[in-house]
């Protein structure tokens, strides 16, 4: 059977209760990318999810649970003094819905910025089928960060397709390259002594 990985946010959910007055909330976990390993998962598929929480007791939850469905949790980073994102659904007259957000800090926002992110990138090439949606490229940065970088090197960026988007020399062992557009992009650095290809998300 395939393996797949789902990459996002899972968040805190706070969804209407019901009650006569319309004030309580029941809590449990949510998030588009979340949900569709949960679902995954009990079709028994082999699923592990790669997000960001922090070290707190929700975070503690939400594994807790998601290992319950059978979700893989081997690849979700803890980051000290971080929090999970939060969304509360309001139910209207007719039943629509709307979603109120509290995500900007949230720890999964850190997920291509931490010691364990190459780590991450790398392990997707072990999984069959690798899914995330146009939610999980918002929460990521708009620009490549590179260090240590060996003189001359050559950075290119290509669109998933292949096509050259663009070409910079780093003049110096740091390097801070935008991104041309939201999307998904192969990073290819190149200099003498090696060539790194790397896909990268961007929002």
């Amino acid at each position: 059977m395939a393996s797949v990985a789902c990459i996002g946010e899972g968040m805190i959910e706070f969804s209407p209760a019901h009650d006569l007055l319309g004030c309580l909330y029941s809590r449990g976990f949510g998030g588009d990318t979340l949900n569709t390993a949960v679902y995954l998962a009990r079709l028994d598929v082999n699923v592990d999810y790669l997000t960001a929480l922090g070290d707190d007791a929700l975070s503690d939850e939400m594994i807790t649970a998601w290992t319950a469905e059978g979700v893989g949790t081997r690849r979700v980073v803890r980051l000290p003094g971080k929090l999970p994102g939060i969304y509360m659904i309001q139910a209207g007259a007719q039943g629509e819905r709307r979603f109120f957000h509290w995500r900007e800090n949230s720890a999964a926002r850190r997920l291509m910025d931490v010691p364990e992110t190459d780590e991450l990138l790398n392990s997707l090439m072990s999984y069959d089928i690798v899914y995330f949606s146009a939610i999980t490229l918002s929460i990521f940065d708009s620009q490549l960060q590179i260090s240590d970088l060996l003189l001359p090197s050559g950075i290119f960026i290509y669109d998933i397709s292949g096509k050259l988007l663009t070409e910079t020399t780093a003049t110096g062992p740091s390097a801070i390259i935008p991104f041309p557009q939201k999307g998904i992009f192969i990073v290819k650095i190149q200099n003498e002594a090696q060539t790194l290809t790397q896909k990268i998300m961007s929002r």
